[in-house]
């Protein structure tokens, strides 16, 4: 996914597939230099690039686009006008996360009125194969489940700060310029299992390996450092992003027409 910190990977059956995918791909669509640099290490070394961008990522370009989708999240969940939105969706894991250590979601919601002002609620969208096992684990009124909205990148105009741990979806959203914060507590366990293209703390998102430590990057956050670390970020990874992805695919659709 776009930027995405983790390596690709999986099992035995994974890999067949992946191997197969390579010969039935005519192009990649790619909208990074990084991303260009995994593809061809990986499952595609010959397959020609479409540089385009992701069609999915146009929204964030767009205000009238995300504002649209903004109010169709609110009104799917009967929120008011005038709260905020956190969503905090962690990464799929092989072992149990019933060992998992959740963040403190009172002291995260208290530290993010303190810093941001406004009345926050917070979301979680767990993992589709987690959603069976939490769909009853939420502790307040002012937690909302978006395990079960269909499209995530659908859900990510109504929000206002995010969090995860290793998830993909972060590296989109970062284009909102909104800000992030990574929650990973069990970082060491998940790099020897799955492994990162890069250091998790070489991203622009404060990094906590705690709930304590969580809060206090709630409540240090600084806008302007972010925003700078954000675009370096992007700078170094070769982004060309610019909110046209999907009129380049259909262009180059509508020549096999």
């Amino acid at each position: 996914g776009s930027l995405g910190i983790k390596r690709l990977g999986g099992n035995r059956r994974w890999f067949r597939r992946a191997a197969r995918c390579d010969k039935l791909t005519d192009f990649c669509v790619t909208n990074s230099q990084f991303e260009e640099d995994v593809f061809r290490s990986t499952f595609w070394p010959h397959t020609p690039f479409l540089k385009f961008g992701h069609p999915r990522n146009d929204v964030f370009f767009h205000p009238e686009e995300m504002a649209a989708r903004r109010r169709e999240v609110f009104h799917f969940y009967r929120l008011p006008e005038d709260v905020r939105v956190f969503l905090y969706a962690p990464t799929f894991r092989e072992e149990d996360m019933d060992s998992y250590e959740q963040p403190d979601y009172a002291a995260l919601r208290d530290a993010l009125e303190q810093r941001f002002g406004g009345r926050w609620v917070i979301m979680i969208r767990w993992h589709m194969k987690e959603v069976r096992k939490r769909m009853d684990d939420i502790p307040y009124d002012w937690i909302v489940n978006a395990s079960s909205f269909a499209n995530m990148q659908d859900l990510l105009p109504a929000v206002d700060a995010g969090m995860s741990d290793y998830s993909s979806w972060v590296f989109d959203y970062m284009l909102t310029g909104r800000p992030v914060f990574l929650y990973a507590p069990d970082l060491e366990l998940y790099d020897q299992a799955r492994g990162f293209y890069y250091p998790l703390d070489a991203t622009p998102f404060p990094l906590a390996r705690s709930s304590g430590e969580l809060i206090d990057q709630v409540l240090a956050f600084d806008a302007e450092t972010y925003d700078r670390d954000v675009k370096a970020f992007l700078d170094e990874k070769g982004c060309y992003e610019d909110g046209g992805a999907a009129r380049r695919v259909v262009d180059k659709l509508e020549e096999y027409l």
